[in-house]
């Protein structure tokens, strides 16, 4: 992998999902590979093949939102990515992709990037703008408008020897960004001489109010002093340690990991017949009036989705399967009071 590993929270509130993509020094690849960490150790990976393919050069970033609902991935090669994440299973789904690979002026070449707090504004920063080798930018997207490309606002040009970095929110709620300068008196190693600082070094810039639109959002440059430190071009790839378990979900106990996680509801029953190539679902015992079920590939695709009223407390479905791959799949049977998920393996 080139950079892009991220963490959230499992939604038991102390297990975690760590996620990559993996890359290919020649092959442009989808394939998400996810993690459980938990007292037990590391898992195998779930692996899903979803989103666009990128190639090893790309140093993807990946990062999700404060509340672990949302993955997004930014790339050099002017990719930006989102994603819904399962914070029970693991899984991802309905992918967006804002901007199409290879699609924008090389001027785009992300570097890195920050969501705000309330997921409606991205930043990002470039490292170079095309022809022109010295300038790089921050720049923010409004996240609700109708064309997020078209809603690029630059908040800040660096010209070298000053770079722009990497971007990382705060437990304060406030984005942070770094820079490096490459003009020292010994070179530039990614170590400064003792004697190079000035107030690209010395300091890191601060976005005050990123869920602000534009020049609101109030971007300090060089207005957090480090104290005798100094900045380079990184920042802590720190995920939310204060995410709590997901309240009302199937897995908001400790009692359910990802082994435990299809047997916990037990009022919901999956049988596949192989040569039928049919799914029996069933549920018993239900509560509520109205219920959504839908079920997912192991790219997190949809393929199937039924919503209804319930007349009783039961419910039966027999879904034909013969057009469909063979593989695992998740059914995830919501009411307006519960919800039950169970995977099965079609072969």
């Amino acid at each position: 992998m080139s950079d892009g590993l991220a963490a959230v929270k499992h939604g038991n509130g102390r297990d975690w999902w760590v996620i990559m993509k993996k890359y290919s020094n020649s092959l442009a690849l989808d394939e998400f590979y996810v993690y459980l960490v938990s007292p037990a150790g590391i898992s195998a990976p779930i692996i899903q093949h979803i989103g666009y393919p990128i190639i090893s050069g790309s140093l993807l970033r990946l990062k999700f939102s404060k509340d672990g609902n949302k993955l997004f991935a930014v790339a050099p090669d002017n990719l930006i990515e989102s994603y819904d994440f399962d914070r029970c299973t693991g899984i991802l789904s309905n992918v967006n992709t804002i901007s199409p690979n290879n699609d924008l002026p090389i001027g785009k070449f992300y570097w890195s990037f920050a969501l705000s707090p309330d997921v409606s504004k991205l930043y990002t920063t470039s490292i170079y703008n095309g022809s022109n080798q010295d300038t790089s930018y921050l720049v923010q997207y409004d996240l609700n408008s109708i064309d997020v490309l078209a809603s690029a606002d630059t908040l800040q040009t660096f010209i070298r020897p000053a770079v722009g970095g990497l971007l990382q929110i705060g437990p304060d709620n406030k984005i942070y960004l770094s820079c490096a300068y490459e003009k020292t008196d010994c070179g530039y190693d990614y170590l400064y001489c003792d004697t190079t600082r000035n107030y690209v070094t010395d300091n890191i810039s601060v976005i005050n109010s990123p869920d602000s639109l534009g020049a609101a959002c109030n971007f300090q440059p060089f207005s957090f002093n480090l104290g005798g430190h100094r900045a380079y071009v990184g920042l802590p790839n720190n995920p939310n340690y204060e995410l709590t378990k997901l309240v009302g979900s199937p897995c908001d106990t400790l009692n359910v990991g990802l082994n435990e996680f299809t047997s916990h509801q037990s009022n919901l029953f999956v049988y596949y017949d192989t040569q039928w190539q049919i799914a029996f679902i069933n549920a018993n015992k239900l509560k509520g009036k109205s219920y959504s079920l839908t079920i997912y590939d192991v790219t997190g695709r949809v393929i199937f989705n039924e919503t209804g009223k319930l007349d009783a407390d039961t419910y039966t479905l027999n879904l034909d399967m013969s057009n469909y791959e063979s593989g695992m799949y998740l059914i995830s049977l919501t009411t307006d009071k519960e919800k039950m998920v169970k995977k099965f393996l079609k072969n």
